[in-house]
């Protein structure tokens, strides 16, 4: 009874994994600023209504006819798409973070603002073994972290510190006294990084 729950598990698993990546309409924006439209395979979470950003900022596969080719973000400049009505970009970036997989290279980040300071979203996954009890292997669990970083120009990536926010940031926008003021009296608080980097872009520059 227990093989053919397993084996129920495993063909309901992929089945939905098959039907995970789903045909979006988009654009590639290469290095020569070439912006080329095509038939991207979207991966999304299981049960997801929400493309899987960690598996894209890895690569993302589109249509050439009927043979699915894989693009890397070492390849070119940035990719976009629409979901839902809102415009989703995922720009090439050098990963300086250097977490897991993705250390050492150019991997995609999901873009929140673009202009002098870009702020993006870092997907890190971390994964736990499966434990042997009761005479039963348990599957491990991956979990997925979803953090803000900044970029100043084609700088290094800057992800702020939960316990020294304000100090990161006050260092980072070093050259905007009255936006350091306001993150040095809490007025902006990490929860208004958006905020704090649309401000930046409008107002100290």
């Amino acid at each position: 009874m227990k093989k053919l729950v397993r084996l129920i598990v495993c063909i309901l698993f992929t089945f939905y994994s098959a039907e995970a990546a789903k045909k979006i309409e988009g654009y590639i924006h290469h290095n020569d600023n070439r912006k080329e439209k095509v038939t991207f395979l979207i991966p999304f979470g299981f049960l997801s209504s929400e493309p899987s950003y960690v598996n894209l900022q890895r690569q993302i596969k589109y249509l050439v006819g009927k043979e699915k080719v894989a693009l890397r973000a070492d390849d070119v400049k940035e990719i976009s798409f629409t979901i839902k009505g809102q415009e989703i970009r995922m720009r090439s970036v050098y990963d300086n973070l250097q977490q897991g997989w993705s250390s050492g290279s150019f991997i995609f980040l999901k873009l929140e603002v673009d202009g002098p300071v870009s702020l993006y979203h870092y997907y890190s996954t971390t994964t736990t073994p499966g434990v042997y009890t009761g005479g039963m292997m348990t599957g491990g669990t991956t979990n997925t972290t979803d953090r803000l970083v900044v970029q100043r120009d084609n700088g290094e990536l800057i992800r702020p510190r939960t316990m020294f926010f304000r100090k990161d940031m006050a260092q980072f926008f070093a050259d905007c006294p009255e936006l350091v003021k306001k993150i040095d009296d809490r007025v902006l608080v990490k929860s208004d990084l958006e905020i704090i980097v649309i401000e930046y872009n409008t107002k100290c520059l």
